[in-house]
């Protein structure tokens, strides 16, 4: 009995180590049609979406944002043959540890229509270019605090991030990520390159 005692709390703490916990409590107020885009043009907040199941085999929920120009742009009206959604936040530790292996993502499969787009949950928008920039972030990122996003998005994780989506071409999900670790990075980059033949 101590020995199943002993095997359940090493899983549990496996678990906390690998995710960043719940982040209901870390979101609570956002102008929710905040369309601004940073003077830096590395990020933008989103102002709408649309409801959806987030089962593999759904389609994620369509993103609309308005781009440096105050055009208004959405998801997959980007265009890609395969996208990565990595819901993340500035103050979570796997979700920093992530951040190379999609930047490396990125170099590796953009000319073949990879789009990798990090959504951060972070409360401060104006915190995220010090961080893009001091992370080397190559890749969108997109900001929301809109609450109900969020639960959407993070419901299939049990609300820990990091969260990473797969989706093809149409915006559907293909596979689904909670936490980071090397392995979890491989099997990411070997889903993506099998989607990308």
């Amino acid at each position: 009995m101590k020995k199943i005692r002993l095997m359940l709390l090493f899983i549990i703490i496996v678990i906390l180590v690998a995710t960043c916990g719940s982040t209901s409590d870390n979101n609570q107020n956002e102008s929710e049609n905040n369309t601004e885009t940073s003077t830096s043009g590395s990020y933008y907040i989103i102002k709408s979406f649309s409801n959806s199941g987030m089962s593999k085999g759904d389609i994620f929920t369509d993103l609309v944002w308005n781009d440096a120009d105050q055009n208004e742009v959405s998801l997959i009206g980007l265009g890609a043959n395969c996208y990565v959604i990595d819901i993340w936040a500035t103050w979570c530790g796997p979700c920093r540890q992530e951040i190379p292996h999609l930047n490396d993502l990125q170099d590796e499969f953009e000319e073949q229509g990879l789009v990798v787009v990090g959504i951060s949950i972070d409360d401060n928008p104006a915190a995220l270019p010090p961080f893009i920039e001091s992370m080397n972030i190559n890749y969108m990122i997109l900001q929301t605090s809109d609450n109900e996003l969020i639960n959407m998005i993070l419901s299939p994780g049990g609300g820990a991030i990091p969260q990473t989506y797969i989706l093809d071409k149409q915006g559907k999900i293909i596979e689904h990520y909670v936490g980071y670790a090397p392995s979890i990075g491989e099997q990411i980059h070997n889903q993506v390159s099998d989607l990308l033949k």
